[in-house]
């Protein structure tokens, strides 16, 4: 079974039909389901990041991806990671060791995520991905 994590710039581009890679993410999304046999992941510190991406857009935007946020939740098909404290311990650790990078905090428990879950994709455009050898889809 293929493992891919989804990023929140994926979500963003999935939701926001006016983001430049909105159509890319869309079929994306559809060659990935058409194809079947894979497992997504995400966190909900990736949720709380596309949340805080919308949350400076119009009231409309702002419910939208709240709605949104909350189907991903739902959704059988997309595995949510809780953030536990040791979770978030280690994606501390990893962000001090990545000094010398610009790799978000929540871009570093993504990065632990993915090595505990031998995940090698990532649904993202972010280039950081690809500094931790994981190969980017977007």
């Amino acid at each position: 079974m293929r493992r891919i994590f989804i990023d929140a710039a994926f979500f963003v581009a999935l939701l926001d039909d006016r983001d430049d890679l909105h159509d890319l993410a869309v079929l994306v999304l559809q060659e990935l389901y058409a194809a079947g046999g894979v497992e997504f992941f995400t966190s909900d510190a990736v949720l709380a990041e596309v949340l805080t991406h919308f949350s400076r857009f119009t009231r409309v935007d702002r419910q939208a991806a709240l709605e949104f946020v909350r189907r991903i939740r739902r959704q059988k098909k997309i595995r949510c990671i809780h953030v536990s404290t040791e979770l978030f311990e280690r994606a501390l650790a990893h962000y001090e060791s990545r000094v010398d990078k610009t790799y978000s905090f929540t871009d570093c428990t993504s990065m632990v995520i993915c090595r505990d879950l031998r995940i090698t994709e990532v649904l993202t455009h972010d280039h950081d991905f690809e500094q931790e050898g994981l190969r980017i889809l977007l």
